[in-house]
């Protein structure tokens, strides 16, 4: 959770989903009940990772929550699946 006052706490949500019909509601219900929504919008531009692996989708998770990821953690931030110019793709991994 994250303190943003004297009494109010905002809990953190990750949505798998964020787009079309459905995950639209979802993420305008929960923040308007202060929740601190990140998520994944479906994308119709196709990208490649190049040597992504199921073991990468944690550490990437992590990074999304800006939480630090363990030494003995196997895979890794999958980068490329943020936007080039966005504040994820340009922001410190921490370890």
């Amino acid at each position: 959770m994250i303190n943003i006052g004297k009494n109010t706490t905002m809990k953190n949500v990750f949505i798998t989903g964020m787009s079309g019909f459905t995950g639209t509601h979802l993420f305008n219900l929960l923040n308007s009940k202060n929740y601190q929504v990140y998520g994944i919008y479906n994308r119709k531009k196709r990208i490649k990772i190049k040597n992504a692996k199921i073991i990468g989708l944690t550490p990437t998770i992590l990074h999304l929550f800006n939480i630090p990821i363990p030494d003995d953690m196997d895979g890794r931030v999958l980068t490329e699946c943020f936007e080039e110019d966005s504040e994820l793709a340009n922001i410190f991994i921490k370890k």
